[in-house]
């Protein structure tokens, strides 16, 4: 493959993401040698949520700039968590985990429908976009929420199960 295609490739991408649309990005074959699927934040919908969550592992956060994470004061996870586990000298791929402390939209119920996911992700879009302009603190929360959604699961359970939430489409 030509620089010159290459260099095609990108441009073409760049301009389909400045028009809202989707990109898929190949990361470093020594890292992990996966695609990632990017959406411009302010584009995102429902049906691009559950885009994500089916067809692209199911792990859907947002990228936020230093500055803007700077402007809201948010911090990355493992520097507020007073754990052990937080230790960052194990990492195969980095120094850290980049991974900020999770947020949610205020007018989100759970956090977890494809509707919520959509509707924290334009809002974090929204006020990344004029970060000096936005209570961070009044616009968003941190979840707190453990998966534990019934009194009596701990008689049916072992003491560690995977408990993923089953989502519809609609």
């Amino acid at each position: 493959m030509s620089k010159s295609s290459n260099v095609a490739r990108v441009e073409a991408a760049v301009e389909a993401f400045a028009a809202g649309d989707p990109v898929l990005v190949h990361d470093a074959a020594d890292r992990e040698g996966e695609v990632d699927l990017f959406y411009p934040a302010g584009a995102v919908t429902p049906d691009a949520v559950a885009r994500l969550r089916n067809d692209a592992g199911g792990l859907v956060c947002v990228a936020v700039s230093s500055d803007v994470a700077d402007a809201f004061d948010l911090p990355l996870l493992g520097d507020v968590i007073d754990h052990p586990v937080a230790d960052h000298g194990h990492l195969g791929y980095d120094e850290r985990s980049s991974f900020s402390l999770p947020v949610n939209h205020r007018d989100t119920y759970t956090g977890i429908t494809d509707d919520d996911r959509s509707r924290t992700i334009t809002e974090l879009a929204r006020a990344a976009s004029d970060p000096a302009s936005v209570d961070f603190a009044s616009e968003f929360r941190a979840e707190g929420r453990q998966k534990y959604e019934d009194a009596g699961a701990d008689r049916v359970l072992d003491s560690v199960n995977d408990l993923p939430d089953v989502v519809s489409s609609e």
